[in-house]
Order: C-alpha cells, then structure tokens, then sequence
C-alpha cells in the first residue's frame, strides 16, 4: 500500500496534549520527536495548527506527523508501520464514539 489510508477524523490532532503528556511512554526515538514537537497544545488539548479541523501547515508538518517518513526513519517497512499506526488511530476513534465509517482499515 502506497498511501495511509487515513479517514481524516483528525482524532490525533484532537489528542496532542495527552500524547505529549505520555511521551515517555513511547520509544525512545518518538519520545525525543515529541520532546522537540515546534507546537503547542489547545486549551483543548489539540495542535494549535489544526484549524478548522485541518493541518495548517500539512505540507511542511514535522516529521513525527508523517506517518511515511517515520517508517523510514525508523526503518520499519511501510506496511508494517501502516498496521500498527492504524491500530493506534482506531483506538483513539473508538474512544471518540466516532461512527465506525473512521474507522482506518488495512
């Protein structure tokens, strides 16, 4: 698969204060990315780049929000990284009460 297939519910947008407020629950690796996330969080917890429920500055995000980029840098095959990344997004969508149509299958 070439492409993410993202659903676009934005939930890991929606969610960045806890993520970086677990960060050291993560690898290493991910831990320093987020240590070093250029962002801050909402009052409501989200990115503040996200804006009207987009990324407004996708085309130059940082590269944890990059989910290519990151198998790369982690030198895990892309598919791979696609499953784990989608189990992630589908926990935070159910957790939302989100319809099962955002659900990310792979």
């Amino acid at each position: 698969m070439d492409t993410f297939p993202c659903t676009s519910c934005g939930k890991c947008c929606e969610n960045l204060k806890d993520t970086l407020l677990n960060l050291h629950q993560t690898d290493p690796l991910t831990s320093f990315l987020l240590s070093i996330f250029p962002y801050k969080a909402k009052e409501d917890g989200s990115c503040e780049m996200l804006i009207d429920g987009l990324c407004s500055v996708y085309s130059n995000r940082p590269i944890i929000c990059n989910i290519k980029a990151m198998a790369k840098l982690k030198n895990i095959p892309l598919d791979d990284y696609y499953r784990e990344s989608a189990q992630y997004c589908n926990i935070l969508i159910n957790a939302s009460d989100l319809s099962d149509d955002y659900l990310v299958k792979f």
